[in-house]
């Protein structure tokens, strides 16, 4: 298997079959004497350890409604939509479409 990475930095690039006559040709530089060298880069991300905790409230106070229309839905070309900001509760939220 070999691994060819993507123009695009952040992408992973897609694995690819390679055979074994292409491997062992030593003009193509995967086999060098008896010896084939693999490298990696690995990243260690900080865990931020950022989040909500949500509870459910029976009858909640000042109570309301949120309406968010989407125009055109099936002509939508951008990866995200956010909606307007809202207030629920103490909180400023909005809504994101993927």
């Amino acid at each position: 298997m070999l691994f060819i990475p993507s123009a695009i930095k952040n992408k992973w690039g897609f694995p690819q079959m390679l055979s074994l006559s292409i491997f062992n040709n030593a003009s193509n530089g995967y086999l060098i004497g008896d010896s084939c060298v693999f490298g990696v880069e690995v990243f260690v991300i900080k865990n931020e350890g950022k989040g909500e905790h949500f509870s459910m409230i029976k009858d909640p106070s000042g109570g309301g409604t949120f309406t968010w229309e989407v125009q055109k839905f099936s002509e939508l070309t951008e990866e995200f939509y956010y909606s307007q900001v809202y207030l629920a509760g103490r909180h400023q939220w909005c809504i994101l479409q993927s």
